[in-house]
């Protein structure tokens, strides 16, 4: 098929704008097994809302059922605003200490006081009436891809597109393969958070994958 040249130019901006696409697609969500993470009573994802390639922030999403190992003297005192204020305390322990030594002089993910560290379970924990609660833990990371900045731009005359010049700072990319920084280091947080004493079932509380 033959194409006059004002074709083979919007053909061309249609190629370049599919392959910016391409290489622009955001987000990526992975999910971990329990083989990875060394616990097959929870569900581990990780991943990220942004440019995989360039990610300034990445997540990962811990969730199970939780329930209290067995009713025994010592716990039937315990009201269920006590039972919610402990487990309070050992997930936000999760962050504030088991993570405290991989996280805090960490070259990948460097911002320890401005992750973002959240969970969501119901304020009643329903105790007297032996249901299970799920639990939703989530751990947002700013990475070192955050300090990268564009100090200028030029174009390239041969090929017509823009050259970014950065700080010399290397673009780190979020790839589900072995060999990559950031999910290599996010399984490594994962497998750390799976195996604190909460979520290991070590507690008085009970974890399970499925309800």
């Amino acid at each position: 098929m033959l194409y006059n040249s004002h074709e083979k130019d919007v053909l061309d901006v249609i190629r370049e704008l599919r392959q910016n696409r391409k290489q622009k697609r955001p987000g990526r969500e992975i999910k971990l097994s329990p083989l990875q993470v060394e616990n097959d009573n929870i569900r581990v994802k990780i991943g990220t809302v942004e440019d995989k390639n360039c990610p300034k922030t990445v997540f990962i999403n811990i969730s199970f059922w939780l329930g209290i190992k067995n009713k025994s003297a010592k716990l039937c005192h315990l009201q269920d605003g006590e039972l919610t204020k402990r487990l309070k305390r050992e997930i936000k322990n999760i962050y504030k200490k088991d993570l405290f030594d991989l996280l805090h002089e960490n070259k990948m993910f460097p911002n320890y006081f401005e992750n973002i560290y959240t969970f969501d379970f119901p304020e009643n924990i329903n105790y007297n009436k032996g249901k299970k609660c799920f639990i939703s833990i989530d751990l947002s990371l700013f990475t070192d891809n955050q300090n990268i900045y564009i100090a200028s731009s030029k174009l390239d005359n041969n090929s017509g597109t823009i050259l970014n010049m950065t700080n010399n700072k290397t673009i780190k990319p979020l790839k589900k393969e072995n060999g990559n920084e950031m999910y290599e280091e996010l399984i490594k947080i994962s497998k750390l958070m799976a195996n604190t004493k909460l979520l290991r079932g070590k507690s008085i509380f009970s974890v399970q994958k499925e309800k």
